[in-house]
């Protein structure tokens, strides 16, 4: 049958200490590898907005769950994640299928870009509103002003 586990011993919880340190990526054919985020790997470059992500992201479904499988110990830990199926649904592009053509996993690596983008533009949007804020702060405190006048003027008369 087919290899579906690999250990390395004496690995775990030792840290690299190295600046440099990337996440090891696995892909459909067991190489290990990395991913590679410089602009010489890269072609047809394009902002994020003509992708669509912001409608998209906001049909995922963050979720709450426990893995069937127990750990060593025979605990069920409480996870936090998306479901593959609803992904693969919603965007394909952060599903990874098996072989039979189910969804597997998430590309949960992809993510962290769509939300910076998202954060950003909320940003944006916040920074315009409070702008518009203080405009009609002054525009309202004008308004009493006039408002205070006038009256003044009429309980004078």
């Amino acid at each position: 049958g087919a290899q579906t586990r690999t250990f390395v011993d004496g690995i775990r919880g030792v840290t690299t200490g190295q600046a440099d340190a990337v996440a090891v990526m696995i892909d459909s054919n067991g190489q290990l590898g990395t991913v590679s985020s410089s602009r010489r790997y890269k072609q047809n470059i394009r902002p994020m907005q003509q992708f669509g992500v912001s409608e998209r992201l906001r049909q995922l479904r963050p979720v709450t769950f426990e893995y069937k499988q127990a750990q060593n110990g025979g605990e069920h830990p409480v996870q936090f994640g998306l479901i593959a199926e609803e992904v693969a649904e919603v965007f394909p592009e952060l599903a990874v299928f098996n072989d039979e053509g189910q969804p597997e996993t998430v590309k949960y690596h992809l993510l962290a870009p769509m939300l910076l983008e998202e954060v950003q533009k909320q940003q944006s949007a916040l920074e315009e509103k409070d702008a518009e804020i203080g405009n009609l702060k002054a525009r309202l405190e004008s308004l009493e002003k006039a408002v205070s006048r006038l009256v003044g003027d009429k309980a004078g008369e």
